[in-house]
C-alpha cells in the first residue's frame, strides 16, 4: 500500500500544471490534482556539467535538471518561474550536492539524493535513490521518489 500511495503522489506531481490557470494562480498549484507535468530532453552543452532526476514512476519523466555549469535549474511546474537555490550541504563534485534547497514562487523544494560511490563525472555518478520534497507554506508537503545522474559532456 505504502509503494502505491508514492506511485501515485508521484504520478500526480509529475502531472502537474495541465490548467493553464495554474500557471499563474500559485494558489491552484496542487501536485495531487495537476495532470501534466515531464520536462523534455534537456541540452548539456560540450564542457558543461548536469544533474538528471528521474521520478520513479511509470515511464521515468525527467522530474528535475540542473545545469551546474551556469546554475540554471528547470522543473516542470510552475514554467517561467524563478528557481533560486538557497542552501547546500554534502558536496559531491564541483556543484553538485547530495542536498540542496530551492525556492519556487512560494514553494520550499528540498532535494536529497543518495549517490553511487566510485563513480566520476566524466563517467557519470548514478543516483540510485533521493527524493524532492515540495512543501507549501500551508504546511503541506508532496514528497517524490527519484532516480538519477550527474555527469559533465566533453
Amino acid at each position: 500500500m505504502k509503494k502505491l500511495s508514492i506511485s501515485l503522489i508521484s504520478a500526480a506531481l509529475l502531472n502537474a500544471c495541465a490548467n493553464p490557470n495554474a500557471l499563474t494562480d500559485k494558489a491552484a498549484f496542487d501536485p495531487l490534482t495537476a495532470t501534466d507535468s515531464r520536462l523534455g530532453p534537456q541540452a548539456l552543452p560540450v564542457g558543461e556539467c548536469g544533474l538528471f532526476l528521474w521520478g520513479q514512476s511509470e515511464g521515468r519523466p525527467l522530474q528535475f535538471f540542473q545545469n551546474t555549469s551556469t546554475k540554471q535549474v528547470v522543473i516542470p511546474f510552475r514554467p517561467g518561474s524563478k528557481v533560486t537555490r538557497q542552501s547546500t550541504a554534502q558536496p559531491i563534485a564541483d556543484g553538485f550536492f547530495a542536498e540542496q534547497r530551492f525556492s519556487v514562487d512560494d514553494l520550499v523544494m528540498d532535494i536529497t539524493l543518495r549517490v553511487e560511490a566510485g563513480r566520476n563525472v566524466l563517467k557519470g555518478i548514478a543516483v540510485p535513490a533521493g527524493r524532492i520534497v515540495l512543501g507549501e507554506t500551508s504546511g503541506r508537503e508532496t514528497v517524490v521518489p527519484v532516480v538519477g545522474l550527474f555527469g559533465c559532456r566533453n
